[in-house]
């Protein structure tokens, strides 16, 4: 028997996942009842290419909004701070992170080591001048897809990176908790360099 999704209000979903009697059973021994009757949150959106990209930021910044990072805000973008950037990235990048700076205490980007040092430096600077935040820049060669992790837990998954928002389609969709602690221990490890 396949049951397929329901949908409740279009925002749940109850996923069963079996198709005789036989495979729902080896299904709840490998995933357990919990993990078979979980209730979903749909939150992803799609961010389309040739949308404006103002649009684009604030359906981010709405997402980031929903994280409600209230201690700490981690970035993980390997390519956050580009060589020839698009004209109008800085202050879209100030647009997304100036609501965090006023609430948060600690900032932690961890981007990618082909950094475009003086844009870097004068983002360092301009947080450093919108808050008392403590900033904290790590250069890695260990991440490829792009992460917002409030207060270690919570995270948003971002299929493209800030720079390339509205180039093409993209994913964008809220971390299961464990996911976000993961990235977020990662981002701490000892081969990560300030």
């Amino acid at each position: 028997m396949n049951v397929p999704s329901h949908r409740i209000k279009g925002i749940i979903s109850i996923r069963f996942k079996s198709t005789s009697q036989i495979d729902a059973k080896e299904y709840l021994l490998e995933h357990g009842l919990t993990k078979t009757l979980a209730i979903q949150t749909v939150n992803e959106q799609v961010l389309p290419d040739n949308t404006p990209r103002a649009m684009l930021i604030d359906t981010i910044r709405y997402k980031l909004y929903q994280l409600d990072a209230k201690h700490s805000l981690t970035i993980v973008d390997p390519f956050l701070f580009p060589n020839g950037a698009d004209p109008d990235y800085e202050s879209d990048l100030f647009h997304l992170l100036a609501p965090c700076l006023q609430k948060c205490s600690q900032l932690t980007i961890v981007a990618g080591p082909k950094t475009h040092t003086p844009f870097r430096v004068h983002i360092e600077n301009w947080i450093r001048s919108q808050s008392s935040i403590n900033l904290t820049v790590k250069l890695v060669d260990e991440f490829h897809d792009r992460y917002l992790i409030a207060d270690d837990k919570r995270g948003l998954f971002l299929g493209t990176s800030l720079n390339g928002v509205g180039k093409k389609y993209a994913l964008v969709d809220f971390l299961q908790d464990q996911d976000g602690r993961q990235y977020r221990a990662a981002g701490r490890s000892d081969s990560v360099r300030e």
